[in-house]
């Protein structure tokens, strides 16, 4: 989430042609729109709603004529359940609020995946060492390494998909977020949490069950 302070956001009450040069250089494609006052978000201008305006020569229209209601979301709802809203409304965005309404940050639906099931990389993005051996039984795993990662270090086929993530993996098993430091046996294998959100497995030391070692 992108907490108020750092969210760029607009007056949808001044012209396009006021802010035209600075909706031509934003790297965002989705803009929150206010009035008056910046806590008092009410829509979202996409950047190509803008185009047909510039072409067409309307420039001297507020923000707000080309902004499309913003949606909003509760800060403690869980990410299962505003994951499921945004795909049934198919929105990409929505601005967080408090249980009293008040504006807490803003949400992306690659935020809530990341939060889910581990980081997602963009392309321009270094990825973390999905894999680092502690020594011949034992290694460090990121949690949005693929599933395979671990199958070829230990040379054994697990159930589920070979390219869901770690962190995918043990939420399907689980069916719950575990804590640092939590160990438990699963298919074979020992995993111990070494580092954990309240929302994803960031990190865990995977080494082979003692029953299963020999």
């Amino acid at each position: 989430m992108t907490p108020r302070q750092k969210i760029f956001m607009l007056d949808g009450d001044r012209m396009i042609t006021e802010l035209l040069p600075v909706l031509t250089q934003t790297r965002y494609s989705r803009i929150p729109l206010y009035s008056n006052d910046p806590d008092d978000i009410s829509r979202v201008l996409h950047l190509r709603d803008l185009l047909p305006a510039v072409i067409g020569g309307q420039l001297e229209v507020p923000l707000f004529g080309l902004g499309r209601p913003a949606k909003f979301v509760p800060e403690r709802q869980a990410v299962t359940e505003t994951i499921a809203s945004f795909r049934q409304e198919q929105q990409h965005m929505a601005i967080v609020i408090d249980e009293h309404g008040t504006l807490k940050g803003l949400v992306t639906f690659e935020d809530l995946l990341e939060e889910l099931v581990g980081e997602i990389y963009d392309e321009s993005d270094e990825p973390p060492k999905e894999i680092t051996p502690i020594d011949g039984n034992r290694a460090l795993l990121d949690g949005s390494a693929e599933l395979r990662v671990l199958e070829e270090y230990f040379s054994i086929d697990l159930p589920g998909k070979p390219t869901d993530s770690i962190s995918r993996w043990l939420l399907e098993k689980l069916e719950r977020i575990p804590v640092a430091e939590e160990t438990f046996d699963l298919d074979g294998l020992r995993v111990r949490v070494k580092a954990a959100s309240g929302r994803q497995i960031q990190q865990v030391i995977v080494e082979r069950s003692p029953d299963d070692a020999g």
